[in-house]
């Protein structure tokens, strides 16, 4: 799949702008999912994960430091395709009581695609798609969703529909709920599979999902088994990647522990750890003065500051003598300084902005008149 404009700045939505500015002032740290800058070998690494996005499940494990521009990767992706009818983006933080990713993930698309699936149904059933590619021929632990499969596609109320999906994200559960439909009732081992179908629904109807899930580090935090489950759970879902036709999930993890993040994964989770070494994404933070450069010619465009090419050059030159440690540090001290720099006026400037040129002239005229500039160190300083 080829995405246009993928990492090219996005045009700002103008509301936000004032927003920004009023953040700054009060001290915060502006969100500027607008463009990315730097990051160039996490760039390509997403990038050939987007040109899969039709062909099968991709995922990867996005790492970084606080403040090195996580969350804003993930709202970038969001804003650049925002309006596409066949990538969607659905970006949330990890939920502390809901470790187990793909139960997570179903839950996700319950709360937000659930026309989209409902209407994926009715359309290919219309196409009279051949419904066992979509859950591996039925082979293995897809045998146990047969029946569930073939009553999906057999259903023309949109609201029985509606309750059926509902049984398979697990929304409702019970075996009262199951009889309705004459099933047997699913239990959260055979949800894994489910998800697989919800998926392939979805994307043999042209629509994919990029999932993006933030502050998973949250979990940890909250308890260690939790954690292990969540890596466990994600790697199940990493072994079904091969028969999901699409679809991209990104997590992104904060480390603040000095370890590599192969390590801290390995300790967890060693078998999680062999299968996505390969698909860690780290965000550096920013170092070169080109990167800089940008940064700060970004803002200021993005601000209307209009500084010109040496006033940018000073603010690169001072903000790197800072030393700052976090890509959130540089930005805020960026702004600070294109902000009180753009507020450093001439005195023309002013004169002409508040109308009083002409009586700036008259008084300096009757001023030097009356010789009033003379021996000024004697008149003013002297006494003061």
């Amino acid at each position: 799949m080829v995405i246009e404009n993928l990492w090219n700045k996005i045009d700002p939505i103008p509301a936000t702008v004032e927003q920004l500015k009023r953040d700054l002032k009060e001290g915060k740290v502006p969100e500027l999912p607008y463009f990315i800058v730097d990051m160039d070998a996490a760039k390509k690494k997403i990038s050939t994960y987007l040109e899969s996005l039709d062909l099968t499940f991709q995922t990867c494990l996005v790492t970084a430091n606080y403040g090195n521009g996580k969350t804003n990767l993930l709202k970038y992706l969001k804003l650049l395709f925002s309006g596409n009818e066949n990538i969607k983006v659905v970006f949330l933080r990890a939920d502390v009581d809901q470790y187990d990713l793909i139960l997570f993930i179903l839950k996700i698309i319950q709360d937000n695609y659930l026309d989209d699936i409902k209407s994926s149904i009715i359309q290919l059933r219309e196409n009279n798609y051949n419904t066992p590619d979509l859950v591996y021929s039925y082979q293995d632990g897809f045998a146990a969703i047969r029946d569930y499969t073939t009553k999906l596609f057999s259903e023309d109320d949109e609201d029985k529909l509606a309750r059926l999906i509902y049984l398979g994200t697990g929304r409702l559960y019970t075996k009262n709920s199951f009889k309705e439909f004459d099933l047997e009732q699913l239990t959260n081992f055979n949800r894994r599979e489910v998800l697989v179908l919800f998926l392939n629904i979805l994307s043999a109807n042209n629509i994919y999902i990029i999932f993006g899930i933030d502050e998973t580090e949250k979990i940890q935090e909250k308890s260690k088994p939790r954690f292990g489950h969540f890596l466990t759970s994600y790697r199940e879902l990493y072994d079904l990647s091969s028969l999901i036709k699409g679809h991209f999930l990104i997590t992104c993890f904060t480390d603040s522990s000095g370890k590599s993040s192969q390590s801290w994964i390995e300790e967890v989770n060693p078998a999680f750890s062999r299968r996505i070494v390969d698909r860690i994404v780290e965000l550096p933070i920013i170092t070169k003065t080109k990167d800089y450069k940008e940064l700060v010619q970004n803002l200021n465009e993005l601000f209307e500051t209009k500084k010109s090419p040496e006033d940018i050059d000073k603010i690169v030159s001072s903000v790197r003598k800072k030393g700052l440690s976090k890509n959130s540090e540089i930005v805020k001290s960026i702004c600070t300084e294109l902000f009180e720099v753009s507020e450093q006026k001439t005195l023309d400037d002013l004169l002409d902005q508040y109308g009083i040129r002409e009586l700036f002239e008259e008084t300096r005229e009757r001023l030097q008149l009356e010789n009033a500039f003379a021996r000024l160190n004697v008149k003013f300083f002297d006494p003061l």
